[in-house]
């Protein structure tokens, strides 16, 4: 459920709530529209955590999949938080990555430069948990590149996927905003 959502079936309750006359009916349609909205709302399909050690891939199955080693307490939160289940599933990883599927997309988490090229051809949308830039990052032909300066900076990523789309990419930064005690990006 949506931050939205949840605070128009707040104030529909409240409008219920606080009204004595036939005006609290008023708040029905606030309630209706906020279930509406919540049911609309869709899930991310890739989460990377804002240190880029943590991606989660939902797989086909709906449930997310997990990178490598993880923080527990992230894990707990991200489940809650997206009404999964709790436990692990994990991606299937090796020595340099990690590798998922979800839908026609193929996700790799890539976590030493040895395998890096490797990973590019084989990427639809690539996280590297360490920088990747210049001829390196010019080199890489994967759609979508988020390398540990990208976390860094922009924080934690959400990713959704569409058919026929290009991939649609959310950050902490694009919600947070520009404010004094935001960390900003060199100009």
């Amino acid at each position: 459920m949506s931050a939205t959502s949840l605070i128009v079936i707040t104030l529909g309750g409240l409008w219920m709530a606080l009204w004595k006359t036939e005006l609290r009916m008023a708040g029905i349609p606030l309630v209706g529209l906020g279930l509406l909205m919540a049911v609309g709302f869709q899930q991310p399909d890739i989460l990377v955590s804002a240190e880029g050690k943590l991606v989660a891939v939902r797989g086909d199955d709906g449930r997310y999949h997990w990178s490598g080693r993880t923080p527990r307490y992230t894990v707990e939160t991200w489940n809650r938080r997206n009404g999964d289940t709790p436990g692990l599933q994990p991606m299937v990883c090796d020595l340099l990555g990690c590798v998922a599927q979800t839908g026609t997309i193929n996700v790799v988490v890539s976590m030493t430069r040895a395998g890096l090229e490797d990973d590019c051809a084989r990427a639809d949308i690539l996280i590297a948990q360490f920088p990747v830039r210049g001829a390196l990052r010019r080199a890489c032909a994967t759609p979508v590149l988020i390398d540990i300066f990208d976390t860094h900076r922009q924080g934690a990523h959400a990713i959704y996927l569409e058919e026929g789309r290009p991939p649609y990419i959310r950050t902490v930064a694009e919600e947070r905003g520009q404010r004094p005690w935001s960390v900003r990006e060199a100009q």
